[in-house]
């Protein structure tokens, strides 16, 4: 829907796992914010790259491609 202007200005913040709409304030701003119970932090680990070896940041469970050269990365868990 995002890339169907249904929502402009829309993007998907992949470090938050949040969708971030225009004029919406962000969760720093926020200030205190209350999670559910159940609710777990995604689990992140730096990677290294197979094909350049820059290091990159992955949310487990999520394809992220190279900041450098675009290769595609996944952390598993």
């Amino acid at each position: 829907m995002i890339d169907s202007g249904f929502f402009p200005g829309a993007y998907i913040d992949l470090t938050l796992l949040e969708i971030i709409l225009p004029g919406n304030r962000s969760k720093s701003q926020q200030g205190n914010i209350q999670q559910p119970a159940n609710y777990k932090e995604p689990r992140r680990k730096v990677i290294k790259c197979p094909n350049c070896g820059a290091n990159n940041e992955v949310v487990e469970g999520i394809t992220k491609e190279c900041e450098y050269c675009d290769t595609p990365i996944i952390y598993e868990g």
